[in-house]
């Protein structure tokens, strides 16, 4: 960094290597997402974002909602149901979550749904959903998309990114430090951390 102040050079920078980092998530939207308020949309409208707010406010859950938008990532890594801590879908609306970014085929922001699915196989799973009115998304009443852009004929196709989840907290609880910081690897009867937590 130079001499400027370094969020306004970053901003600089930022704006003039878009290219280098589309697409990105423009923004989040939240129908119905634990405990934030129906319908909260968060705009990514800045290189960096910074969540502030009291302890119990979400912020944690925001970020992993981030953590799970790509196609190969799942909220589920992070949030997921106990006896002690159940997910309950409320008012019979499936917990969900919208992102929104520029599709470089279409030249345009494309919305994607991702839902949690509780089936018996994952009680954790999330996957991408067709568009739903609903929800006010756009696009939701394209009848095929492979016709407009897109790679499948029924929604967008999630966006393709690496993601890196970095907790900076001033101190790890004995949890925290079994959960995600362990070296478990499962066994034949408990396979994942999310069912030896359960168990």
């Amino acid at each position: 960094m130079g001499n400027g102040k370094p969020l306004d050079e970053l901003s600089q920078c930022f704006k003039c290597n878009k290219i280098a980092f589309s697409p990105w998530i423009e923004y989040l939207r939240f129908p119905n997402y634990k405990a934030l308020e129906p319908n909260s949309c968060i705009n990514f409208t800045f290189p960096i974002t910074i969540l502030v707010g009291k302890n119990g406010v979400n912020k944690t859950s925001i970020l992993h909602a981030l953590y799970g938008a790509p196609g190969k990532q799942s909220i589920g890594k992070y949030w997921f149901s106990t006896e002690v801590d159940r997910i309950d879908d409320k008012d019979k609306l499936t917990q969900c979550m919208i992102y929104g970014y520029k599709h470089n085929t279409v030249d345009k922001i494309v919305e994607v749904l991702k839902t949690r699915i509780n089936n018996e196989q994952n009680l954790d799973y999330w996957e991408p959903a067709r568009p739903q009115k609903q929800y006010n998304m756009v696009d939701y009443n394209v009848k095929d998309f492979t016709k407009v852009g897109s790679m499948l004929k029924t929604r967008w196709e999630t966006i393709e990114k690496e993601v890196v989840f970095c907790d900076n907290k001033e101190y790890v609880s004995a949890y925290d430090l079994l959960f995600y910081h362990s070296t478990y690897k499962g066994t034949t009867r408990i396979k994942s951390r999310q069912d030896f937590i359960r168990y």
